[in-house]
């Protein structure tokens, strides 16, 4: 054989080992054809049979149910239909997850004593498109189950937040991890409530979410009942991107007509690779562990590695968790339609230039939750540092947005307050139902200090609120002795048989919050009693020109509950300016009033004081009267309070004292 003819076997030789090679490596493709039967594991439902490792699986419509781990797959692309995952162990695992249409699911509730489900994927690319989604809503703990179950009728379930409150009945407690949330969330707590949400895992590399990934809790629909609480998305990668995506898992929405709780939020985690997402654009995704309904859950928690996917306008809900984060920084700030809480203790917000909260947005500075269930309104103060908001323009509130400042433990021998929030510009509190909510620490009595230049609160039903967030039952130097009696400060709370609660602090320069009442509780949880009987909390504001007052500056003490008996006392306005400016203002600090029938007793009056250098006010009205008791005798009244309006010297000014 002459060497042409060698060289030319050899390449016939090699082009067949080559196509032979080509033939073996290419993946085998099959498509689901089932009809009726959904079972993935059955073989005539597939037009190439049962995919095996290496295969692309194509599913284009219909529904089909996995009940055991697949064999890692080259790719499984999904362009309709459902995907149903049942048991706990199931997983889809493949080099490629796409989804361009359809949705993955869950079959639905269980119970705590009923094998548990989630969604499980593995891969190393997923894109989600916008017109497919991942869904465990209401596929976690059925009504009734799940470590967050309320043991009361009407309440909320909870998770990464407490569920709602059903009158006075506390909600769900949270459970379970942030940084790793594998757990489906827990149902309301009445009889045929609604479900909690489920539990999606999602394992890859890169991830790309233009579509949905819910596991929202269910909605409530009947009388004492309860909605479910958020699920948990535990998300692991290197890099995470996305347009108008949305990673959710709100609380379910409580029954309005009837008052039930609504779910608390649940549990969200993207732990991606810091330096490989640094290099990638922010996300345009938003994530929302959201609290809902009448009778409010907590919002839940969003973990992730650092502060990357934070930018303003904010567009995200939740307890925003980083781990060891002490501070962050912006040019400007908008908060709108969102609620957002940095829960770290010691925390600093710098803004550059000015900040707004409008549209329903809710700004929450501090406020790590206490390891008592307090109600979602009230405290969640277990901070030992101030955080700090900083804004070096103005700061504006409007169309019912609101901030919420709640204050660390104070030593007066080192600093006087427990949160600063500091505004080189103007606060604007510009339209109805906007509100600054001033929360002192529970059990300590440090409280937030506000400075600005001007401060404006342009129309009534919006201002300054601390009403019940001063110390709790049964904390606070006015603290009464004994059941029934209500708590002093200002004025000295109403008494049954002992004395009531005695006054103390400063009537020219109110430092303190007001105090709770004794807090025994013989048919509710004690938490509860506390929060009810919490006296008034402190608003202190510093203003280096004018406070107009057009609208309220409040800090009453709550309302006594017949489990609680007593009531709490007023709280503390501190106001000092160069100018004191407005018509029809209110301030009020007035003791709370006793719970009609249960021979409960007022809590006395807090303490006002405002000094100014200029005076142009017209109907500002100050009131600090004590609480009503619910008896004929006038002995259980709580006592008045006190009001200074005290003159500040215009600079410059000489007093000489002879």
């Amino acid at each position: 054989m002459n060497m042409t003819h060698r060289i030319r076997g050899i390449a016939i030789f090699a082009a067949i080992i080559y196509a032979m090679t080509v033939q073996y490596t290419m993946a085998v493709e099959t498509i689901w054809t089932g009809t009726i039967d959904d079972d993935w594991d059955k073989a005539t439902n597939w037009d190439n049979g049962v995919p095996q490792a290496g295969y692309d699986v194509v599913v284009n419509s219909g529904t089909l149910t996995l009940s055991s781990a697949t064999p890692a797959l080259t790719s499984y692309t999904q362009g309709g239909g459902v995907l149903t995952f049942t048991n706990w162990t199931t997983k889809l695992e493949a080099t490629t997850i796409t989804l361009n249409a359809g949705s993955m699911t869950l079959p639905g509730a269980f119970t705590n004593n009923v094998m548990s489900n989630r969604i499980w994927i593995a891969c190393t690319d997923l894109t989600l498109e916008s017109g497919a989604s991942i869904n465990a809503d209401a596929k976690g703990y059925a009504y009734r189950s799940g470590p967050g179950v309320s043991v009361n009728n009407g309440c909320g379930g909870g998770y990464g937040g407490i569920g709602g409150t059903y009158r006075y009945y506390i909600g769900g407690a949270t459970y379970g991890s942030s940084n790793a949330p594998v757990d489906p969330g827990s149902g309301g707590g009445g009889l045929a409530a609604a479900s909690g949400g489920g539990a999606i895992r999602i394992q890859a590399t890169n991830i790309t979410v233009n579509g949905l990934i819910t596991a929202n809790g269910g909605n409530d629909s009947g009388s004492a009942k309860g909605a479910g609480s958020g699920g948990g998305i535990y998300i692991t990668c290197s890099t995470f991107s996305g347009s108008h995506g949305i990673v959710q898992a709100n609380g379910g929405i409580g029954n309005s007509g009837y008052g039930m709780g609504g779910g608390g939020g649940g549990r969200i985690a993207v732990i991606y690779d810091t330096s490989a997402q640094s290099a990638l654009p922010v996300p345009d995704v938003q994530f929302s562990v959201a609290g809902m309904g009448t009778g409010f859950g907590d919002i839940g928690t969003l973990y992730f590695p650092d502060m990357h996917f934070l930018v303003s306008p904010i567009k995200h809900t939740g307890q925003w968790i980083v781990p060891g984060q002490k501070n962050w920084s912006a040019e400007s700030l908008l908060v709108s339609n969102v609620w957002i809480r940095f829960p770290f203790d010691g925390f600093k917000i710098t803004i550059t230039n000015s900040a707004v909260i409008s549209d329903g947005g809710r700004l929450e500075l501090g406020g790590i939750e206490s390891t008592t269930r307090y109600l979602p309104k009230s405290h969640y103060n277990a901070t030992t540092s101030a955080p700090v908001l900083t804004i070096g323009g103005n700061l504006t509130l409007t169309n019912s947005g609101s901030l919420y400042v709640y204050s660390a433990m104070t030593n007066s021998a080192s600093q006087d307050y427990g949160a600063l929030v500091s505004v080189a510009g103007d606060v604007l509190i510009a339209s109805t139902k906007s509100w600054i909510y001033a929360y002192s620490h529970p059990t300590n009595g440090g409280s937030p200090l506000f400075r600005m230049r001007d401060l404006t609160i342009s129309t009534t039903n919006a201002g300054f609120n601390a009403d019940g967030t001063g110390y709790v039952a049964p904390y606070g130097p006015g603290a009464p002795g004994a059941i029934r009696n209500g708590a002093g400060y200002g004025g000295q709370g109403g008494l049954i048989n002992i004395s009531g609660g005695p006054t103390y602090g400063s009537s020219n320069a109110p430092m303190d919050p007001g105090s709770g009442t004794f807090g025994n509780s013989d048919r509710v949880a004690s938490d509860v009693a506390g929060i009810y009987g919490a006296g008034g909390g402190l608003v202190r504001i510093q203003a280096t020109r004018t406070v107009t007052l057009n609208g309220q500056i409040t800090a009453k003490g709550n309302i006594g509950l017949y489990s609680t008996v007593g009531t709490g006392s007023g709280g503390g306005i501190n106001i000092t300016c160069k100018t004191f400016a407005g018509s029809n203002g209110i301030l009020q600090a007035n003791g709370g009033n006793g719970f009609g029938q249960s021979y409960s007793h007022g809590g006395g009056g807090g303490r006002i004081a405002v000094w100014r250098t200029h005076d142009q006010s017209a109907g500002v009205s100050a009131s600090v009267s004590g609480g009503l008791n619910t008896i004929t005798t006038p002995i259980g009244d709580g006592a008045a309070g006190t009001i200074v309006w005290g003159w500040v010297p215009a600079s410059g000014t000489v007093i000489l004292i002879q």
